[in-house]
């Protein structure tokens, strides 16, 4: 799945992330929301990413029918692991959530997270992505340091 952004660059979300996350839907009444951390590279002389690696939920996470909290250390721990596994070409990209309703748009408490993430946590880059996978669809966007925040169009 291919997204752009409005630079021109593009966002793959390569098989293993988007299977992983689209395993956590909350299609049905019991089923628990989940997240996790979106994994991926720059390519190099271009605007292009690959999140080629999602965590998903972990014993310590706390899953509700409508709120999710993961536990950092122990994905920052898997985190650890796929930078070291990949000559440190695999880094943190930004993270994934789901939502009950079937095209997801983010919520006020979303977006007030997206810009306190890029403000308190130590990031590479001036953005960050954001999956939330909704029931049916899911949607990309990419969050700015200067607050902005965009909703990439899916090209494929």
């Amino acid at each position: 799945m291919i997204f752009r952004q409005s630079n021109g660059g593009r966002v793959k979300l390569a098989t293993p992330a988007l299977e992983r996350i689209q395993g956590y839907r909350q299609t049905d009444e019991k089923k628990l929301a989940a997240g996790g951390l979106l994994l991926g590279r720059h390519v190099k002389g271009t605007d292009d990413y690959v999140v080629d690696w999602a965590t998903v939920p972990m014993m310590r996470d706390t899953r509700q029918r409508r709120a999710f909290a993961l536990d950092a250390f122990l994905h920052q721990r898997e985190a650890e692991k796929l930078w070291r596994s990949s000559g440190g070409t695999c880094g943190l990209l930004g993270d994934w959530h789901t939502h009950r309703e079937a095209d997801p748009s983010p919520s006020r408490s979303d977006l007030q997270t997206w810009r306190s993430k890029l403000k308190g946590e130590p990031v590479t880059s001036p953005f960050l992505f954001f999956v939330i996978v909704g029931s049916e669809r899911l949607g990309l966007w990419q969050a700015f340091a200067n607050n902005r925040v965009e909703r990439l169009a899916l090209v494929n």
